[in-house]
């Protein structure tokens, strides 16, 4: 009780008048956050988030090195811890069970700030209001964006109102004085614009729950008051930055997040709604505790069936009923297409082509990001399937899909754009967009990885000593960069090595002057230098084949043997029938070379299309009849991937 006369306070009693006791608040948390932490880590994939960082955002707000100066730099500003521990765990998320595991326990915190929250004011807490924080983190990573930063900061925020608390008993000048430090000293210092946050409690405790105006009125000033004294007057941050950085997704954008933005003000909410409603059934609650108190005698071992009969209390049924409704939500807001798209990038970078295309089979049909499409070209290529199944993918002639250079600055594309080159064996274009990467996202340690790789294979093992050192300095590569160090210490040329034997084997020796070059200008002159590139080969006919240019085809089948061909690809024999008919003429190759069953897809299109003078409806028959995915739909329809 409050003694209005002496000012004097003291906290509420710590009963709780919930329908459910102790035990069933650790069943329910137990199995919530279990099916929590499997939802994360088997189906958003904590690895897909880290492989996101310097892609769909930029590498510098999350980049972390082991040096005393970066962790100088970060601590030094306001918000700067939080962001140091932030980057800190991410890098752990490249192990997938490890960041579900880091993803739960911020959940759980969430959990348990509810729980203070509510307990505070006296209201009971319910299976639904306690999850809802942990279900909003769910969304949140379920759109591949970066939550810790946030977390982190409602932690601290939650701490120093925990903080608070211990002081509230005191008079009114103690529990100004501690409001001031607690903003300026620790909440701002460490959590930077998330840290305001406590202020804001402060001021609903007071205002609603004490009913102490000034202490209240205090702390609104220091929700705005410190931010510009603080903030503005000595670290001279932008003005912006002070009140909403905690809640940008991408600090390039400069943009809010209102997933971020929804789950501070969830806790805003809660806090007034809970503390409403204590005042208006506080005659309730004496009938909640006699029975609380009634049933907290009985051992565990006669409470536990009880718990679990739905007769009593439908606990399972509540239980039940929360999980599948928040693991409804989450599904539903999963952005399944980004995370196929990432996964399918994220097999990519590690050379795992065969993973990549049993990813890009799940793909949606219809227009899909370029940067998949050119992502299943190369994971074809390396599989040397491009030729067999280009075309079991969706494409429409015209589209930029597939093509070797997408114009435009774009991060994505640069990073792609040098994966391909180096396939190519245009190491020199390789290098300058890894360096075009690197000014835009940061010193990602894939891209840092690839220039000492590729400054090796040129031969520059000095330079290469210049990235490895860089990336010596992150936190989980530091063994890999020093073991290549020492090797090249040993051996500079590293002739040993596969991957830089590959790149010198097929490194071409004529350098081009610009990265927006001529697709089939670049593949003829590095088949002219190099007759059995076999990649470039791949790539020379499906531009031709996406073209419609099926003469040139032709032309390039004496070519087959020399790039280790024992057979001719299967939409190359489709396209050597296309140009028969289209001609008149013989088969520019004896007759068995090419299949039985490309005659009988090649008949069996041809009557589809004599039957159906309709090009819609003899397209709809052909990708019925299974040939969506032959080069005959493809030429005559101008779609394929159906």
């Amino acid at each position: 009780m409050v003694n209005r006369g002496t000012e004097s306070c003291e906290l509420p009693a710590r009963r709780s008048t919930a329908p459910e006791n102790t035990l069933q608040r650790w069943i329910s948390g137990c199995v919530f956050f279990l099916l929590f932490y499997l939802y994360v880590w088997l189906v958003i994939d904590p690895r897909l988030l880290h492989h996101s960082l310097g892609l769909l955002c930029s590498y510098h707000c999350v980049s972390y090195t082991t040096e005393w100066s970066f962790f100088w730099e970060c601590v030094s500003r306001p918000g700067g811890v939080v962001d140091y521990g932030a980057r800190f765990l991410w890098q752990f998320f490249c192990y997938g069970w490890m960041g579900a595991l880091i993803v739960t326990a911020a959940a759980w915190t969430t959990s348990l700030a509810v729980d203070v929250l509510t307990r505070l004011a006296d209201r009971p807490r319910g299976l639904v209001v306690r999850f809802v924080p942990a279900v909003l983190l769910a969304v949140i990573c379920g759109h591949y964006e970066q939550p810790l930063k946030t977390v982190l900061s409602l932690l601290v925020a939650f701490v120093c109102f925990a903080a608070y608390l211990r002081w509230s008993s005191r008079g009114g000048g103690g529990r100004s004085v501690a409001l001031l430090v607690l903003t300026c000293v620790v909440a701002f210092l460490l959590a930077g614009s998330g840290g305001l946050l406590f202020p804001c409690l402060a001021a609903i405790f007071e205002f609603i729950h004490r009913r102490r105006g000034l202490v209240g009125l205090v702390a609104l000033l220091c929700v705005a008051g410190v931010p510009l004294t603080v903030g503005a007057a000595v670290f001279r941050i932008p003005f912006g930055e002070q009140f909403w950085s905690c809640l940008l997704s991408d600090e390039q954008t400069g943009r809010p997040s209102w997933l971020f933005t929804g789950l501070y003000l969830f806790f805003l909410a809660a806090f007034v709604g809970a503390t409403w409603s204590r005042h208006w059934q506080a005659g309730r609650a004496s009938t909640r505790e006699r029975r609380r108190k009634s049933e907290s005698t009985m051992p565990w071992r006669m409470r536990m069936p009880r718990f679990l009969q739905v007769g009593e209390s439908g606990f399972a049924i509540r239980l039940a009923v929360v999980c599948l409704t928040a693991g409804a939500i989450a599904w539903s807001t999963l952005d399944r297409s980004g995370r196929l798209v990432l996964q399918l990038d994220y097999y990519c970078q590690h050379g795992k082509w065969t993973e990549a295309l049993d990813s890009a089979a799940r793909l949606p049909t219809g227009r899909v990001r370029a940067y998949a499409h050119r992502n299943v070209l190369l994971a074809l290529c390396r599989t040397s399937r491009l030729l067999d199944e280009m075309f079991h993918y969706p494409q429409v002639t015209g589209d930029p899909y597939y093509r070797l250079v997408v114009e435009g600055g774009n991060l994505l594309f640069y990073t792609q754009d040098s994966r391909i080159f180096l396939e190519l064996g245009q190491v020199n274009l390789a290098e300058k967009c890894c360096l075009e990467a690197m000014v835009l996202s940061g010193e990602r340690p894939s891209i840092l990885k690839q220039l000492a790789v590729i400054n090796i294979a040129k031969d520059r093992p000095e330079t290469a000593k210049v990235f490895l050192n860089k990336l010596r300095k992150t936190l989980l590569h530091r063994k890999e960069a020093e073991a290549m160090l020492n090797r090249l210490e040993q051996d500079p040329r590293m002739d040993d090595d596969p991957t830089v034997g590959r790149l010198r084997l097929f490194m071409a020796r004529k350098d081009l002057a610009s990265i927006k070059v001529n697709w089939e200008e670049l593949l003829v002159g590095l088949l002219d230098e190099k007759p059995d590139n076999r990649v470039a080969f791949d790539l020379l006919n499906a531009l031709y084949l996406r073209n419609l240019q099926v003469d040139k085809v032709v032309e390039n089948l004496s070519s087959l043997e020399r790039c280790g061909y024992r057979r001719i690809p299967r939409h190359l024999q489709e396209a050597i029938i296309v140009q028969t008919a289209r001609t008149g003429g013989r088969l520019a190759v004896p007759k068995e070379l090419v299949a039985s069953e490309t005659f009988q897809r090649a008949k069996l299109f041809s009557d589809i299309f004599r039957r159906f003078p309709d090009r819609q409806e003899a397209a709809r028959v052909s990708a019925e009849a299974g040939l969506g995915s032959s080069y005959f739909h493809y030429y005559a329809f101008g779609e394929s991937g159906l």
